[in-house]
């Protein structure tokens, strides 16, 4: 129980020559992820996104959840992970 995180950085694609951050993570439940703070001008390459989904799956998670802004609407994008 105690080694379950609330809250984490993971850092995506270190030595790639796209995207290269550090996501932070939040976990406000059994079942949910939720990424914060991603800004980007493009999409996450298939195999980043494939690093985040195992990573969150390594703790146990069900549901990646990005959030994102469009002419001043907020959207939620869900990606079930099982």
């Amino acid at each position: 129980m105690f080694s379950d995180p609330v809250i984490e950085q993971y850092r995506v694609n270190p030595q790639g020559d796209s995207f290269s951050g550090v996501f932070t993570l939040a976990y406000p439940s059994k079942k949910r992820c939720i990424v914060l703070g991603f800004y980007s001008t493009s999409k996450l390459r298939k195999s980043q996104l494939i690093a985040l989904k195992n990573h969150v799956l390594s703790k146990g998670r069900e549901l990646l959840v990005f959030y994102r802004q469009k002419h001043n609407k907020e959207f939620e994008k869900i990606v079930k992970l099982n």
